[in-house]
């Protein structure tokens, strides 16, 4: 009961602080962020066009700003969210381990820390995730059906999907695995056919600067942030991404993914059913090593950390949900409640010391951001006395 009322708590300090700190984000001429979610059809098919399209036809209706909408639809999206999230991990039964985990800088902190990534695309793909988690749970056959409509709308939306595919994919194969049953691999081309589709869609098309300037020009703004960046060629955004790497980034990278992703793994050490231990440890690392091929892409490492660590702590939520996962066969779960429960202080300033020391900001050129608590009461002291002063 004290558990769930810290998750009740701890979601609505998140949610309300995300508010408040967005209502200070999203009239800025250059918010990236807003940006994106404004990408339109108005000029033509683009890629990540859907969501700002639907935004701007519903703008036509209730003629509102249409960064207003945006900021709306953000409070929507992650409201929903949060829900959904809680509602999904109340039931299972937390101890220590997995609470460390679930206080992971790179899980829900993030966004909030790196004030810039608040409600991105990647929001609408956790949602999406968790229901094809709870459908997967109760008909195989609804989850084919899910992905089959699901899938291309999200890649419309937001083509980054395609390096998160595998959480899908990974998930139904354990799942079926563990109920043995087999998978229908026509099924499963067949639910992915409309994706590829639209992948294909996404990927042959080249954005003019006319039709950045017709979306530009249905939005009543200058050109700014993610729809200026439409043109941009995949091979353009490899290049500059190699032309600002130092050697620096790729250590502090590394680090970062250990220390987010290590107490993750750790997870499978003396696991007693050794054959499904390696089955489980494999789908993660599958559904992971993808998502790598990323940060050569984009600019946003902070981001692919957060979005990958989300998925994967989600995927072990339905794993433990469903008994695939036991949580008294997992060594460390046992051994980290035996130290607390015998308050083990060196053990205690160790785990406090992991969570509230560091996390890791957005961009490939940011240092390794420290004390997220902190800098997020420091963000709210700073926009308050802006709002006072102005």
């Amino acid at each position: 009961m004290k558990i769930r009322i810290f998750f009740i708590f701890y979601l609505i300090s998140l949610f309300f602080i995300s508010i408040y700190l967005l209502n200070f984000k999203f009239l800025y001429p250059t918010d990236w962020t807003t940006s994106e979610w404004l990408i339109n059809y108005q000029g033509g098919f683009v890629r990540r066009g859907l969501s700002g399209e639907i935004l701007f036809q519903i703008n036509k209706i209730i003629n509102l700003h249409p960064r207003f909408l945006v900021y709306y639809f953000q409070i929507l999206l992650l409201f929903i969210f949060y829900v959904l999230f809680y509602f999904y991990i109340k039931k299972i039964k937390f101890n220590y381990y997995l609470l460390i985990l679930f206080l992971c800088p790179a899980l829900l902190l993030f966004p909030l820390a790196a004030n810039d990534v608040l409600v991105r695309k990647e929001t609408l793909l956790f949602i999406i995730y968790i229901f094809f988690l709870k459908i997967l749970s109760k008909s195989i056959n609804k989850c084919y059906i899910f992905l089959f409509f699901i899938l291309p709308i999200m890649n419309l939306i937001w083509d980054g999907i395609i390096f998160y595919i595998f959480f899908f994919i990974s998930t139904l194969f354990i799942y079926t695995e563990e109920r043995k049953e087999k998978i229908n691999f026509f099924k499963l081309l067949f639910c992915f056919l409309p994706y590829l589709i639209s992948l294909y869609f996404v990927l042959s098309n080249n954005t003019s600067i006319e039709q950045i300037r017709l979306i530009c020009l249905s939005l009543n703004e200058n050109c700014y942030g993610a729809i200026e960046a439409l043109d941009k060629s995949l091979k353009w955004q490899i290049n500059y991404q190699t032309s600002r790497f130092q050697i620096f980034h790729l250590f502090k990278i590394v680090f970062i993914l250990i220390l987010s992703f290590l107490p993750f793994f750790l997870i499978f050490y003396k696991i007693s059913n050794k054959k499904k231990n390696l089955v489980i440890f494999l789908s993660f690392a599958v559904s992971i090593f993808p998502t790598l091929i990323f940060f050569i892409i984009g600019f946003d490492w902070g981001r692919w950390i957060n979005i990958s660590y989300t998925l994967c702590f989600l995927k072990l939520c339905f794993l433990l949900k469903e008994n695939i996962l036991a949580t008294e066969d997992i060594y460390l779960f046992e051994y980290i409640e035996n130290k607390f429960r015998n308050k083990n202080k060196f053990l205690l300033i160790l785990i406090f010391i992991y969570l509230i020391s560091w996390y890791n900001k957005s961009l490939m050129t940011d240092n390794i951001g420290t004390l997220p608590y902190l800098r997020i009461a420091n963000k709210i002291k700073k926009t308050t006395n802006y709002d006072l002063n102005y």
